[in-house]
């Protein structure tokens, strides 16, 4: 019997080593090269976190561009040239290298490879004999597993792989970081799904060069530098007041949800949840901060080489992070045009607000083909299949808590009955405070401690609070339009968090008093365990309370995978394979996007996935004739070849789930199973004992089935 979770397991580490050639071997030769703010004369480690952020800010837009003249199989030869480059880099220059080793130092190796542990235990599909456990992080992970597969198979400029309505549609969404996992599939020889995984553990590693190099040179600590990059990793574990909702909800509403941030409609995520569920947003985080700190630096640096640098390398930064992610992009621009304007207003240095607007040019011209892509024909929202793009932000008050548990009291039935928008509104900005105090719990008593000693503050720390208090206001007061989501809040709020965290750090490395602080950071800690458990007991405690769309999904999910994985090889990679979508909140239709590996005619949203490219006016049409197909009584054989060849389908796949499973004279028992190509008559024959078949209905991808 396959064992896919060690198959998983030993590919997310093999897709580790591949994404060292990605987020640490080109800001090495990059930094060697320029001797950037004196690069050679750092210890290893220095030289470690500041080339892992260097990294993470060049490797994206450059990648993609170089993606768009070469197939991705040569961009990953290029990345893997650039890792034997750094590697030899490193042993030339070994001897003069120094590593600096004492009990900190060990500790931040223990913590990091105990991360990367968590990290991959709370992503892979646990095995246990015939049958598999997702976590929930999988809702997210289809959909990007998709997209890796999508980029991996198409190339640069990407085909929407949840849409395809009789023909590719250009993919309109911030595809960069799944770009780079379909560098780091080919690079390594892994699935889309380990290098998802290796990319989770990669943006934790980002994360801690970027406090390291933060700690270094933005807040400039000295004697306990160590100390202090220590503590702010462990503080990473430390989440809100989370815990207390949720457990409300769980004992008197009996509600158990998959994560810990699903109380609130407007979460502020943590770190643990970001890492798992959207390492994209955080990769843009770690590139805003890149480019913030290279204009910092630039600012004091004497020499005018190092200035242009920097200021060269914050508009590649400021690039890569619009790609990976537009909403933590708008954010930091934001926030960077005040900033701007305190510059030129308070402190008149118009040579800093130079270098800004320099940096703003050159991120646009290398951002012009991808621009190009986004303003491309047709797209679509989820507010319904014929809408257009609409304004991509609006105002409104960010709902922390529920406001409808005001609005809907009695007493105020006559002003929500004649004014419903306005009380909603007054009654958000009510309970903002109640709400940031729940989600972000101890960093909030860390932001009223930093508050009150904003007097005596030094520079840089003055600028971090200012950041958090900014950036608080900001994603308090503005969200996102596109989508139902206010992705914009949820994405844009780590900025805040980001600061929140290096001066909770210098918080606890000081000699203050600690006494609330550390109740708040139990509770923040056990909120975070209590994450990490709901996220893996969520399913296993929904199949075995035989609850519908979970009863059978272990063995449902294994037969998926297992067909899937043997029918691999006859199965081409441009091939388009639609699965039932008549219920998307179901697991088995998570399954089919995870283990097919290939397009679909159309996802189970509302608009098709034209959300991510496409003309949604084909989509009510497209999920018609897609949902008779595997509904009962099903359509014939015959029907059914001309169905699939009109939409573009090569392949179906139906579970005995699936109401025309249990069709014996419909199409899934007229076309032959995929795997009956390699079997003999009578394996073709005992599949219909399975639970789980795929059948060739199209002719666009071989002969007609």
């Amino acid at each position: 019997m396959t064992n896919f979770m060690m198959q998983d397991i030993v590919g997310a580490m093999r897709a580790m080593v591949g994404f060292a050639c990605l987020f640490f071997a080109p800001g090495y030769v990059l930094a060697s090269a320029i001797n950037l703010f004196g690069f050679r004369k750092l210890n290893f480690l220095a030289r470690i976190a500041s080339a892992v952020v260097l990294s993470f800010a060049v490797s994206p837009v450059f990648a993609i561009l170089l993606g768009r003249v070469v197939p991705l199989g040569a961009v990953a030869v290029g990345v893997g040239a650039v890792g034997c480059i750094a590697l030899v880099l490193i042993l030339a220059g070994h001897r003069k290298l120094t590593l600096p080793v004492n009990r900190d130092t060990i500790a931040l190796a223990a913590f990091l490879v105990f991360g990367i542990l968590v990290i991959v235990g709370s992503l892979v599909d646990i095995q246990v004999g015939n049958r598999l456990y997702f976590s929930v992080s999988v809702l997210d992970q289809a959909y990007r597993v998709a997209f890796t597969n999508g980029i991996a198979h198409s190339g640069i400029p990407p085909q929407n792989p949840l849409y395809h309505p009789g023909a590719a549609s250009p993919m309109r969404y911030y595809y960069f970081w799944y770009a780079l996992c379909a560098v780091c599939m080919k690079l390594a020889h892994v699935t889309a799904r380990q290098a998802l995984m290796a990319s989770s553990c990669w943006a934790g590693i980002g994360l801690t060069a970027m406090i390291s190099v933060y700690a270094r040179y933005f807040l400039q600590v000295k004697d306990r530098l160590y100390r202090f990059i220590l503590v702010a990793m462990l503080l990473l574990t430390i989440t809100g007041l989370d815990i207390l909702p949720v457990l409300y909800n769980l004992f008197v509403h009996h509600d158990f949800s998959g994560d810990l941030e699903w109380w609130s409609a407007d979460q502020v995520a943590s770190w643990f949840d970001t890492i798992l569920w959207v390492p994209n947003h955080l990769a843009a985080l770690l590139c805003c901060l890149a480019a913030f700190l290279l204009l910092w630096r630039a600012r004091s640096s004497s020499t005018r080489r190092d200035q242009l640098s920097a200021t060269i390398l914050a508009g590649i930064a400021a690039a890569s992070a619009f790609g990976l992610s537009i909403y933590v992009t708008a954010g930091f621009a934001m926030l960077m045009a005040l900033w701007c304007v305190n510059l030129l207003i308070r402190q008149r240095d118009k040579s800093a607000v130079i270098r800004n607007l320099g940096t703003v040019a050159l991120a646009t011209a290398l951002l012009l083909p991808y621009l190009r892509d986004l303003v491309g024909a047709h797209s679509g929202t989820e507010s319904g299949a014929n809408a257009g793009a609409g304004h991509l932000f609006q105002f409104g008050v960010r709902k922390m808590i529920d406001s409808g548990l005001i609005t809907g009291l009695p007493a105020l039935a006559g002003l929500n009955q004649g004014h419903p928008v306005l009380l909603d509104q007054l009654v958000r900005l009510c309970l903002l405070v109640p709400g940031y105090a729940l989600e972000l719990g101890f960093y909030g008593l860390v932001l009223i401690l930093a508050i009150r000693a904003r007097k005596s503050l030094d520079p840089a720390y003055a600028t971090a609070l200012w950041l958090s208090v900014g950036g608080l206001v900001l994603v308090s007061f503005v969200r996102s339009a596109v989508i139902g989501n206010n992705d914009f809040g949820y994405r844009a709020a780590l900025i805040p968090s980001f600061f929140l965290l290096l001066l909770a750090a210098e918080r606890m490395t000081s000699a203050s008093s600690k006494g609330w602080l550390t109740l708040l950071l139990l509770f923040g800690l056990a909120g975070s365990g209590f994450q990490a458990a709901m996220l893996r007991a969520y399913v296993p405690l929904h199949v075995a309370a035989r609850m519908p769309g979970f009863d059978g999904l272990p063995e449902e999910a294994f037969a998926i995978r297992t067909e899937y994985a043997e029918a691999a090889s006859l199965i081409p990679d441009s091939a388009v394979v639609q699965s039932n979508l008549i219920d998307p909140a179901n697991y088995f239709y998570v399954a089919n996007m995870l283990y097919s590996e290939r397009a679909m005619v159309t996802d189970a949203a509302i608009d098709c996935g034209a959300v991510f490219g496409g003309n949604p006016a084909l989509c009510a049409e497209t999920q018609r004739a897609v949902r008779e197909l595997f509904a009962t009584p099903t359509i014939s054989a015959t029907k059914a070849r001309v169905r699939c060849n009109a939409l573009g389908i090569d392949y179906l796949a139906v579970s005995r789930g699936d109401p025309a499973w249990n069709d014996k004279n419909g199409w899934v028992w007229a076309f032959s199973p995929v795997l009956s190509d390699r079997n003999s008559q009578k394996d073709a024959d005992q599949t219909k004992d399975k639970r789980f078949r795929v059948v060739q209905c199209g002719t666009a991808s071989g002969s007609p089935p």
